[in-house]
């Protein structure tokens, strides 16, 4: 990222092409390295979170899933019809990246989605079914997850009660709010993306 506060520049909101810079990395990193190309994946937090999705949008016939962290947002200018599966986690008390929708209170200060919203709006997108499967997974973390959705995607939402703008199962960060330990997202994320690999 560049700039100050140093971001990801959103693709047509700014002079920087970041999407295109990675885009590059990628294309060099194929070209020096064993990739497999149908198991790429992008994860991020934060500013990091909606940026991985505006990349998948962008080259969605490069990225077999995207893992979003503390900012679920379905990017309005969306370039592709073709499916994206996404695994999201994302605190209700989350103080930077309002849960409920509204302004973001760091960084950018950009408007931001309800949270559930969202991701009936990357169900609707992926053709996924209307009502998603709403499960307790622990004491304090509840899924909501859409199926049957076009090109065998997916969309998984872990909900975090009480949680902060903070990486689950990573360690605590005390002013961004609580960590929850219930759940690692890293384990969690990874999962989801060896079993999206597989139907690619």
């Amino acid at each position: 990222g560049t700039g100050s506060p140093q971001h990801w520049t959103y693709p047509g909101l700014g002079d920087v092409d970041d999407a295109g810079f990675l885009g590059a990395l990628l294309d060099r990193a194929a070209a020096d390295l064993c990739v497999d190309e149908k198991r790429v994946y992008v994860a991020g937090m934060s500013n990091g979170s909606a940026f991985a999705q505006q990349l998948a949008c962008r080259m969605p016939d490069r990225i077999a899933a995207v893992a979003a962290v503390g900012a679920l947002v379905f990017p309005a200018r969306c370039a592709t019809d073709r499916p994206i599966a996404v695994i999201a986690f994302n605190g209700t008390e989350d103080a930077c990246v309002p849960f409920e929708g509204g302004t973001s209170q760091c960084g950018q200060r950009l408007p931001v989605p309800a949270v559930e919203g969202a991701a009936a709006d990357w169900a609707k997108h992926d053709g996924c079914s209307a009502e998603p499967a709403r499960q307790r997974f622990s004491e304090h973390v509840r899924t909501v997850a859409y199926s049957e959705c076009a090109g065998n995607a997916a969309v998984v939402l872990y909900v975090i009660e009480g949680g902060g703008h903070t990486w689950p199962g990573a360690i605590d960060v005390a002013r961004l709010g609580a960590t929850t330990h219930e759940v690692s997202a890293t384990d969690e994320i990874w999962s989801f993306f060896v079993a999206q690999g597989n139907v690619r």
